[in-house]
């Protein structure tokens, strides 16, 4: 029986960055991968690279979504996958090429739907959760992975909760995989968010994800993934690595 991995980004390019290596690594073994992104991707910066030099704007929301799918789709191929969108608002938008933060009583931004929660409070949502909880119980993952809290993105931390929230959900109902929330290399908010108690060792496979980032997502220039990967490698006894908290293990095979 083919094993699944359920993998939750909050934005195109974020499972990538911080689990490609293990996804291309688990897909040459037989899993099958399940690949889903929580916000709408409607901020952002649209960045080019033209004749001339690189250029970065802000096109809109609308045009940010499109292009964001657009990456998540080609990204997704790469693992044999499709995403699946949530389509939870972000707390900020792309509005007259500037991004503004969405406060009380603000108009609701264009393309966005008034019955979706935004990604801030969709753990809450029970609606929300119960669309993520049949995709999670529909796949029967070995696990899940996702964001964890070592971070300042807000959004990141808020898909760590919907993530794990929804796995809470789905174990309580028989799903016996596990969940992993991946280290991002943010550590501001202190020194206990350091740890880590599981690795991938994705030596093999790094070339193979630089790449794919570089192809499919744009503006990616401000987090050095491959640096990292290499650090946490050395940490973990190998060339490059993902390092990840185990959140649950249920009855899964550890990943290495």
């Amino acid at each position: 029986m083919t094993k699944t991995i359920v993998a939750v980004g909050a934005h195109a390019g974020d499972i990538e960055i911080f689990a490609g290596g293990t996804l291309l690594k688990y897909v040459e073994r037989g899993y099958r991968v399940v690949y889903v992104i929580a916000t709408n991707n409607m901020s952002g910066k649209r960045v080019r690279r033209l004749p001339g030099g690189v250029k970065a704007d802000n096109p809109g929301s609308l045009e940010m979504m499109k292009l964001k799918k657009a990456e998540a789709v080609a990204a997704a191929h790469a693992v044999n996958a499709y995403p699946l969108f949530l389509e939870h608002p972000q707390h900020k938008c792309n509005s007259g090429g500037k991004i503004v933060e969405l406060r009380y009583g603000c108009a609701i931004p264009e393309g966005v739907s008034e019955k979706v929660p935004s990604i801030l409070t969709a753990h809450e949502n029970v609606e929300s959760r119960n669309i993520l909880n049949d995709i999670i119980a529909g796949s029967d993952p070995e696990w899940i992975i996702s964001h964890g809290v070592d971070n300042e993105n807000i959004e990141h931390i808020a898909t760590a909760f919907l993530a794990a929230k929804c796995y809470r959900d789905v174990a309580g109902s028989g799903c016996k995989g596990g969940l992993l929330l991946w280290q991002e290399g943010c550590w501001d908010v202190g020194d206990t968010n350091k740890l880590w108690d599981a690795s991938v060792d994705i030596t093999g496979y790094m070339d193979k994800k630089e790449e794919l980032i570089n192809r499919c997502f744009s503006g990616r220039e401000e987090y050095d993934f491959r640096q990292k990967n290499k650090e946490w490698g050395e940490k973990c006894g190998c060339g490059f690595a993902e390092i990840f908290i185990t959140a649950g293990t249920g009855d899964a095979e550890p990943l290495t």
